[in-house]
């Protein structure tokens, strides 16, 4: 797959990746789930759980993934180089906890067989693959990749704090897709191989990623997670304390807010999304200090 050239003029960028958008989502497109599934009208809530367990330096919650045994999820906090393991209930189960040079950590997936983690670092814009066997990791960086020039303009114009923020894995495929915050939000596909970027796409409000009580340029997207049951990506927004499901086969993303309680209390501070091992349940966890929960909805 060609990736787009940098062009002198932002517009100019713009418009030829949006004309290298077509071809990168037509073809992501036959790894996709398309069976006849019926829309997703909302969320309910059904449960939260504190998170926080501050004594093993699980603090900021900021990524995870569901195990591979379906009963558990991987976490990563941005304020420790951990690896945390928890239980749906939210308990951490520290005998598990895998130390791993890890500046950043804003996000983490998992492979196919269940033997690796995928995490990435925000501060250093890297890849770090964790193997859990052995409980070593390897690490690549972003600008190390084939084709980064395509989109190294939009994290030189951008702050260190619009950086990486997701990650997740087309398990039937073996693409794996990355989360960048804003200015401007990103989804950047990279090959199975992690050799190469394949394409870049920005999420724009016309697309259906926009909230009535936050501007353009202050929404941004926290975490993303692969649905293979409905062939689309469940995205999360702090700012916009909603989340997002995103199809590609029509380009477009409906969002929904996010709560806390019955109540309907919004959440803050909204980062890391799970899908359950059915498809019919999502996790998110915020990061918010002592209020930090893990918080379990229905998809409707």
């Amino acid at each position: 797959m060609k990736t787009a050239q940098v062009h002198n003029a932002y517009g100019s960028r713009i418009l030829r990746l949006r004309t290298m958008i077509l071809v990168v989502f037509c073809w992501m497109l036959a790894g996709f789930a398309v069976a006849g599934e019926s829309r997703v009208t909302g969320l309910r809530f059904l449960d939260s759980k504190r998170i926080l367990a501050e004594s093993e330096g699980l603090r900021e919650p900021s990524g995870m993934v569901l195990a591979a045994d379906g009963k558990h999820l991987w976490v990563v906090s941005d304020n420790i180089s951990r690896i945390f393991l928890i239980g749906l209930d939210g308990d951490l189960k520290p005998d598990h906890t895998i130390k791993v040079r890890l500046s950043g950590g804003e996000a983490i997936t998992a492979g196919k067989s269940g033997e690796y983690l995928l995490a990435v670092s925000e501060d250093t814009s890297e890849i770090v693959s964790i193997d859990l066997r052995t409980r070593t990791a390897s690490r690549i960086a972003l600008d190390q990749m084939a084709g980064y020039q395509a989109i190294a303009n939009y994290f030189t114009r951008s702050s260190r704090n619009d950086g990486l923020e997701g990650i997740t894995i087309n398990l039937a495929t073996g693409e794996i897709f990355l989360l960048k915050e804003k200015n401007p939000r990103l989804i950047i596909e990279i090959s199975p191989d992690l050799l190469q970027i394949r394409g870049v796409l920005p999420l724009t409000a016309d697309m259906g990623f926009l909230d009535s009580d936050v501007s353009d340029d202050v929404l941004d997207v926290s975490d993303i997670a692969y649905d293979a049951k409905r062939g689309a990506f469940w995205i999360s927004s702090d700012t916009g304390k909603r989340l997002f499901l995103f199809d590609p086969k029509t380009m477009s993303a409906e969002g929904w807010p996010l709560t806390t309680s019955t109540d309907g209390h919004r959440m803050n501070n909204a980062e890391g999304v799970a899908l359950s091992e059915d498809g019919r349940n999502i996790y998110v966890v915020n990061d918010d200090g002592k209020d930090s929960r893990l918080v379990k909805y229905a998809i409707e």
